[in-house]
């Protein structure tokens, strides 16, 4: 996880919070999940809350995002691609949006 070798979901939360605002989570998306962290109602999203998806056939979520205001958020889909900016909006994701925790 770095800026040569790019990110997974949780690495690019982790170098975030850290690099802008010195703040250290949990390393994987399970972690952040069982950290004791404020839970965020969808309707209550702010910039800056981690957004969690289930991205996988199961009932765990298991890729997360951060969320940047105006229903969007901004995530790394694994190692390699390219991060990017998605509509929490889109069919896709508003089917597999859990939930949502504060830092």
């Amino acid at each position: 996880m770095s800026l040569e070798k790019g990110f997974d979901c949780s690495g690019m939360l982790v170098y975030l919070f850290k690099n802008e605002a010195n703040i250290h989570v949990p390393r994987t998306t399970a972690a952040m999940l069982s950290a004791k962290l404020q839970k965020v109602d969808r309707h209550n999203l702010k910039p800056g809350d981690a957004v969690f998806f289930r991205t996988q056939s199961g009932t765990r979520s298991n890729h997360v995002g951060l969320y940047i205001g105006d229903n969007r958020f901004i995530h790394a889909p694994r190692t390699g691609k390219t991060i990017r900016i998605d509509s929490m909006d889109n069919s896709y994701w508003k089917k597999n949006y859990t939930t949502a925790r504060r830092f």
